[in-house]
């Protein structure tokens, strides 16, 4: 399959995402991954779209890289929980961080949120 071929949730994520959640019943919870670029010309940076063409260009499926406000909009009408959207290593905020974090560490965003 190409992976430029046309693609939902690339073209409309909100649109998906607003679907699934209608679906959802108050009091229901949205735990979201997704790869990030913080396309600021970082090592991360870097690494995010050396991974997205690895993906789409070398057989392994697709990948869709996106910045943090875009990332952001797909928790649109929920109550995001702490600590917010940030880097999945940041989730163990009291956890022993015993080394610095790498690139890769940069490019994959979490968050959990609850339907009103």
């Amino acid at each position: 399959m190409d992976a430029t071929a046309r693609c939902p949730i690339r073209e409309d994520p909100n649109g998906i995402m607003a679907a699934y959640l209608d679906a959802l019943p108050s009091g229901s919870y949205l735990a979201l991954t997704h790869w990030y670029d913080p396309a600021d010309g970082s090592g991360a940076s870097t690494t995010a779209r050396r991974i997205q063409d690895l993906f789409n260009n070398g057989g392994l499926g697709s990948a869709t890289f996106r910045g943090r406000a875009r990332i952001e909009s797909l928790f649109t009408g929920l109550e995001m929980l702490e600590p917010g959207l940030t880097r999945i290593a940041d989730w163990w905020p009291d956890g022993p961080r015993l080394k610095p974090l790498a690139d890769i560490d940069e490019i994959v965003l979490g968050g959990v949120a609850r339907k009103p």
